[in-house]
């Protein structure tokens, strides 16, 4: 009779404990329990004591948890977004290290991208790839750092991925007939690059791209007309200049030639003065 009565008040003294496990209440509830002695006494209550806070404190609801997670990662984007690198990679490596996630993955490697450490970037983005295949953003990201890495027919493997699962991605396109040029290819580059001004047709660095691989062909007078259409979108484009230059001088006119590889040059030396050296290069990304 006695072991029942302990067994009843043990089973009451408990009971709070279930109700949090039951409700999902947190930590801070545990705290405010009131915790009764009757019944018990010394050692046994200290015993219970005990057991209660281990339980209260190990004990997260999976939406805490969660939300805790959450912030984490906004954090570690907002860093990402204002340039902050490195901070960012010790957030998605202390977060991968919590639970390996591909959002995670996919996050870091953009950090290191931004470090211009693309082999890292590309190990953590294949991670993201494996559990998201048919991501075309991520398909288009690997044929960015590839390229930029000299990789250029794996490039175009991965940048053919990304076009053929969202085939209205300009930007896919626009980087695909940058690495067919590269190889040489300068058919299927302007194929690729007239695709991707019709898709986007409001970006300055198409035409200069479509210009580019105009020259390459010898048809200086239809890459003018690009270079031409990339300044009336953007009119401080250095790169548009100094290459509508090269061209106007195949085609023999000096002058103008001359003047636009002049402006070219003061462009890019007031960039470079101010410190913005990113704007120099119009890439079509």
């Amino acid at each position: 009779m006695a072991g029942d009565k302990d067994n009843h008040q043990v089973t009451r003294l408990l009971q709070p404990l279930h109700l949090i496990f039951v409700s999902g209440k947190s930590y801070n509830d545990c705290s405010r329990l009131k915790l009764h002695r009757e019944g018990f006494q010394g050692m046994a209550y200290r015993s219970w004591l005990v057991l209660a806070v281990l339980m209260c404190s190990f004990y997260q609801p999976a939406s805490v948890c969660a939300d805790d997670t959450q912030a984490r990662m906004e954090q570690g984007i907002n860093l990402l977004k204002s340039g902050r690198p490195d901070e960012a990679i010790d957030i998605f490596s202390s977060l991968i290290a919590g639970e390996p996630r591909p959002e995670f993955h996919y996050h870091r490697a953009l950090a290191y991208g931004q470090k211009q450490e693309y082999q890292p970037a590309l190990d953590d983005l294949e991670i993201a790839i494996a559990a998201y295949p048919r991501q075309a953003g991520y398909h288009l990201q690997k044929g960015i750092w590839l390229l930029r890495t000299g990789r250029t027919a794996e490039a175009v493997t991965a940048l053919t991925t990304a076009v053929e699962l969202e085939p209205t991605n300009a930007k896919a396109f626009a980087h695909r007939a940058r690495a067919h040029l590269r190889q040489r290819n300068a058919a299927k580059a302007a194929q690729d690059a007239q695709i991707a001004i019709k898709l986007n047709p409001a970006i300055g660095a198409w035409y200069v791209l479509r210009g580019d691989i105009l020259v390459s062909l010898s048809d200086h007078g239809k890459a003018v007309q690009d270079y031409n259409q990339a300044l009336d979108l953007r009119p401080g484009d250095a790169v548009a200049h100094n290459n509508r230059g090269v061209a106007l001088a195949n085609l023999g006119k000096t002058r103008e030639a001359v003047e636009d590889l002049n402006r070219a040059m003061d462009i890019a030396s007031s960039v470079s003065a101010s410190g913005n050296g990113h704007d120099a290069e119009v890439k079509p990304w």
